[in-house]
């Protein structure tokens, strides 16, 4: 006799709640109608959660409809439209930003590894990803007379640690399709556990040609640690990146201090970008 399998329902809790705690949306509800409304912090309805039968176009017949969740969010901020099954742990969202008269696309991952991807019209593609060994970000900026595109990778395994920088940049509106209009600076490093000293490379490009290029033998410096004191490693593209993406996203807090309380178990190397941090959001919890 086959066994029946056991009901599995992921609630509010489980999964809308901590997309909707990033923007300081609170719920209250239900109503007679299964229905939750969703208010902003100043107590303003812009949207709904409904618990509800959620029929499938291709359903089977003689198959009871499942129940799930719809949510509807349209703030001055946002627009979002969800729905998932019950037995269904999501922590994937698609949304869209209401900036400058446009509605800009926005992929949000809630999980483990937490991690954002943003189509902005002024600052074009930006990717962020944090996990428990490992660190991705992607994004593009502006002066008055230069473009900028940044890229930082940091990678830890239990034989090999890699650090990689790229800064591309070129006059303001050439773009980087073309390499003739773009110089470049590249700035890496290895830490193979085989080996005692940790190996920097220093790369620069004018419009596509390559003119230095610096491999050494990092004299002095065995750990991840030192090479991140004696380059400043934490000064760059992630500052530069948190400040950007703090001004494009309407969160009630800091997007990489949300990420950081959802990521368990940060490895020491990862962790060094995020001291100052770490300290206020400790400080935060004892208060």
């Amino acid at each position: 006799m086959q066994e029946e399998k056991e009901n599995i329902h992921y609630g509010i809790i489980e999964c809308e709640s901590k997309f909707l705690n990033l923007f300081g949306y609170q719920i209250i509800g239900p109503n007679a109608s299964n229905r939750y409304f969703i208010l902003d912090s100043e107590e303003q309805e812009v949207g709904f959660i409904q618990y509800k039968k959620i029929p499938h176009e291709h359903e089977k017949k003689n198959v009871s409809t499942p129940y799930g969740y719809v949510m509807k969010i349209d703030s001055p901020q946002l627009k979002c439209k969800r729905t998932r099954k019950e037995d269904t742990l999501s922590n994937h969202y698609l949304f869209f930003l209401k900036r400058n008269g446009h509605e800009e696309p926005v992929k949000l991952c809630l999980g483990d590894s937490p991690s954002v991807e943003i189509w902005d019209k002024d600052y074009g593609y930006m990717s962020f990803l944090l996990g428990h060994n490992r660190l991705y970000c992607e994004f593009q900026s502006e002066t008055l007379k230069y473009s900028f595109k940044e890229l930082l990778t940091v990678t830890i395994s239990d034989s090999h640690q890699k650090y990689e920088n790229l800064l591309d940049f070129c006059e303001k509106g050439k773009g980087f399709m073309e390499k003739k209009d773009v110089s470049s600076f590249h700035f890496s490093f290895d830490k193979d556990y085989s080996k005692r000293e940790i190996q920097v490379e220093e790369l620069f490009y004018d419009k596509g040609e390559v003119v230095s290029r610096d491999i050494v033998e990092a004299s002095g410096l065995i750990t991840f640690e030192d090479v991140f004191e004696k380059y400043n490693l934490k000064a760059g593209s992630l500052e530069r990146f948190q400040t950007l993406i703090d001004e494009i996203l309407p969160l009630q807090k800091n997007l990489v201090v949300s990420f950081l309380e959802m990521v368990e178990n940060l490895s020491p190397e990862i962790a060094l970008f995020f001291t100052s941090l770490e300290k206020e959001m400790t400080r935060e919890k004892k208060l």
